[in-house]
Parts: C-alpha cells; sequence; structure tokens
C-alpha cells in the first residue's frame, strides 16, 4: 500500500511511496491512504494496536539454559506458550496457522527433491540453466511465505534510505525475468533478533525482486534437520557451525567465483547468534574483557565472516554496495517475547500487526578491509548506531517508529501476483512429486515381477 496525504501535491514517478513523517499524517496525525479514500493508522494508534507494553528494560522469555535448536520452532518450551482462555474462533486460526506452516513445509521439502533433480541434469551439463532455475526456484518457495504474511494482515513499516527502499515494482512473469537477467549487486547485514528475521526480511528482498537463488546465505548446520535446510543446502547455500576456522574456509570457498556461479548478493546476521539475555550475559562478559563497547539491544558483531566475505567480493569481485537493515518487534507483541514463535507471523490478526524495518545504504569501500581489526572497528561503529535506534524504538522514538524526516512507507506485496508466483511453482512441484511417485511405482512393479 502507497501512503501518501491528501492535500500533497500530486507526486513525480516513484516519489509516492517515500514521504516524511509529516508528509504521511493529516491534522490529527492519521496516515490518509488515497486509493481507499479513508484514514489509516497513526503512529500512535500502530502502538496500541500492537498492545505495546512499556516495561523498565527489554527482558525476552525464552531463556533456556541451552539454545533448544530449529526443533523449538515447532515445539516452543511450554512455559512460554501464553496461557489465556481461547475462543473458538482462536482455534481455528490456530489451525489455519499450523495448516500454513506445514504447507510452507512441504514446499521447501518437495523443492529440494526438485532441486536435486535438476542439479544433475543440469549443473554439470548446462550450468546456465541450473543457475538460472535456482533464482527461480528460491523465489518460487518464498512466494509462499510472502503471501502468507500478506494474508495474514502483518505490515512490514519501512524506513531510511530512498534509494534503499525503492520498490522494483517488478511482479509476475516480469519479475522472473528480471531476476534473471538484471540481479542487483550487493551485500547485506541485519540484526538478529528471532527465527522469524527471515521471514520478515523476506517481504523487503521480494519487494526489491532480490528474493532469488542468487542470494548467498549463511545457514545454522543444525537447520539441515528440517526441510527449509535440506532446501538451502540443495540451492548451494553456505552452512555454519563447524568451527571458526572451517567455517571461514567454506565462505571463501562458496564465494570464489561468485559471480560467474549466478550470485549477485550475500546476506549475514554479523551478531552470529538470536539476541536474548543468556547471550547478551556472554556477549558482555567477552567485551569486559577485551574492552570493546557493551550493547543493550545487539550482540557483539563477529567480525571475521564478514570481513572474508567483504574483502573478497569488494576487492576480487567489484561489489560496491553494503544494505545495512535494522529489524524491530514492538514490546509486548509475541515475536519480541518469543524469539522462537514464528507461528504467530501466519496467524490472521485481526487488526494489522506492524514489525518495523530501517535500511542505510552504504558503501564497501568506506570500510579499511586491510585487516580484521579495522573491520571490526567499523561494525562496531554500525553496531553502536544499531544499539542506540534500537534503544529509541523500545522508547517509542525515533527512526524506526518513523519519526523525523525519514521515507516511511508499507511493504505490501500483491497478493494476485505473489499468488500466481507460489501457483506456477507448485503446479512444478506437483509434477516432480506425482512422477517420482509414479516411476517408484514403477521400480516396485518391475522388482515384484522378478520374484
Amino acid at each position: 500500500m502507497v501512503i501518501a496525504t491528501s492535500s500533497a501535491k500530486t507526486p513525480g514517478p516513484g516519489e509516492s511511496e517515500f514521504k516524511s513523517f509529516r508528509d504521511l499524517t493529516n491534522e490529527k496525525g492519521d496516515y490518509y491512504d488515497k486509493k481507499k479514500n479513508e484514514v489509516g493508522m497513526s503512529t500512535e494508534k500502530r502502538k496500541k494496536e500492537n498492545e505495546v507494553v512499556l516495561l523498565s528494560s527489554p527482558k525476552r522469555k525464552n531463556e533456556g539454559g541451552k539454545d533448544e535448536g530449529v526443533l523449538s520452532i515447532l515445539f516452543p518450551r511450554k512455559d512460554n506458550v501464553n496461557k489465556r482462555q481461547m475462543s473458538f474462533i482462536d482455534y481455528i486460526n490456530e489451525i489455519y496457522a499450523w495448516t500454513m506452516g506445514i504447507l510452507i513445509i512441504l514446499t521447501f521439502g518437495c523443492g529440494a527433491l526438485l532441486n536435486v533433480t535438476m542439479f544433475f541434469l543440469f549443473r554439470y551439463t548446462i550450468p546456465k540453466i541450473w543457475y538460472k532455475y535456482r533464482i527461480l526456484a528460491v523465489r518460487g518457495n518464498w512466494s509462499l511465505v510472502v503471501l502468507a504474511l500478506r494474508i495474514s494482515n502483518v505490515n512490514i513499516a519501512i524506513t531510511g534510505d530512498k534509494s534503499a527502499n525503492q520498490h522494483m515494482n517488478k511482479t509476475g512473469p516480469r519479475g522472473w525475468y528480471a531476476a534473471c537477467t538484471d540481479p542487483k549487486k550487493y551485500m547485506v547485514m541485519m540484526n538478529h533478533l528471532s527465527w522469524a528475521d527471515s521471514f520478515v526480511v523476506a517481504t523487503w528482498i521480494y519487494g526489491h525482486n532480490s528474493a532469488g537463488g542468487d542470494t548467498l546465505w549463511p545457514v545454522w548446520k543444525s537447520f539441515l534437520y528440517i526441510p527449509i535446510g535440506w532446501f538451502a543446502y540443495t540451492t548451494a547455500q553456505v552452512f555454519m557451525g563447524f568451527g571458526a576456522e572451517k567455517d571461514l574456509k567454506l565462505i571463501e570457498e562458496r564465494i570464489t567465483n561468485f559471480y560467474e556461479r549466478g550470485f549477485s548478493k550475500f546476506f549475514i546476521f554479523p551478531e552470529g547468534g538470536i539476541f536474548r539475555n543468556l547471550l547478551k550475559e556472554k556477549s558482555h562478559k567477552y567485551a569486559k574483557s577485551k574492552g570493546f563497547p557493551l550493547l543493550e539491544h545487539c550482540l557483539l558483531p563477529r567480525e571475521k565472516a564478514f570481513h572474508v566475505a567483504a574483502k573478497k567480493l569488494h576487492q576480487e569481485y567489484g561489489m560496491e554496495d553494503l544494505y545495512d537493515l535494522t529489524l524491530g518487534y514492538p514490546k509486548g507483541t509475541p515475536l519480541y517475547n518469543d524469539p522462537f514463535d514464528i507461528l504467530d507471523l501466519i496467524r490472521i490478526h485481526k487488526k494489522p500487526r506492524y514489525i518495523y524495518l530501517n535500511v542505510r545504504k552504504l558503501a564497501l569501500k568506506d570500510i579499511n578491509l586491510s585487516s580484521s581489526d579495522t573491520t571490526r572497528e567499523y561494525l562496531f561503529e554500525r553496531f553502536k548506531e544499531k544499539d542506540k535506534m534500537m534503544d529509541d524504538f523500545y522508547q517509542q522514538k525515533g527512526e524506526l517508529w518513523g519519526y523525523g524526516s525519514t521515507p516511511i512507507r508499507e511493504e505490501k506485496a500483491s497478493i494476485f501476483y505473489t499468488l500466481l508466483d507460489y501457483i506456477c511453482w507448485a503446479t512444478i512441484l506437483f509434477l516432480t512429486v506425482k512422477g517420482y511417485i509414479h516411476l517408484i511405482y514403477i521400480l516396485v512393479q518391475f522388482i515384484w515381477n522378478l520374484f
């Protein structure tokens, strides 16, 4: 949805999506939606709709003695379940959320099967077909995630640099063609607040026509136990968690011949883990021992993986842009309280649920990549800025809330074109699975006839 004011002058091409907070509101501070000819929600109203609870400090509930791993996505700890009286509609909504979650998992699992098939058919015979297929395969799988967020009434409020937030407006077949022929080249780094972060940012990268297999994501090894990890593995993503030395070697190997292998973007969470009190205490202990800055809302960034990737991509492959994303879940919302409650993203919310994303466009040339120490200093400065932004956010002020002169808009994917993306992809997956079932039937029948 494009947000505009009723009194603003007619915008030029591409300008209607980018207004200052003052321009977005009427005299009462409410947004005005031109398309619907009605007043939308102001920042103050969004705070109430998110059921923000002001806490003395940001405490998060899921603080077990150890990381429960990716299975906690499906089976959250019982002491963290919100114990409230559920109505019949709530039960229906819960059934829908689980159904959609299972559909997403099945889609990624079937996608992995198709990936393996295409890999053996084309990776070493006609590599270009494999690379183009991989881009569209990842786009097809992410389309269901984006569609689920759109249906659930979860909205992403975007602030930050205009050039970084420009929506590509390429959907359907035009989007497929653009993703294969005109990929944008950049690095992305983001703070890490929950397991849902990748799903939330999917809406942003999908809107930028970048939710394709041309993005290289470092993925934690525990994801290999679930279909999302299988799909990531079969699209040549790099898996981490095997020790610092091996992890850095794996990143360097994956980046070799980066563009030739059909990649154009590199995405990383420099913190190396989800922010919660347990890891925050460890981060503070390490920072104090080394004299590093203490961050209250972020973990201390780890520089080595970022340094290896940035140095190689910038100096050897000429990559220029670095997109710095800062994500915020308002206090009192489920994903703030429980970083593993991914199902809340796909439950249908009667009132819009807002998640806030600030995007800054930086330049890799401004980083002194001569050593990992200088890269570390750069990351510390950026994360101190993120920490300040998050501190303001939890006090309901600052850039993430849309105050000031930063542009703001709501990232909403087109339901029609997102559904078209998924229908096309689901049809291909259905035919693939049907073909394998038929092949297995023929083999079983052949073996049965032998005996």
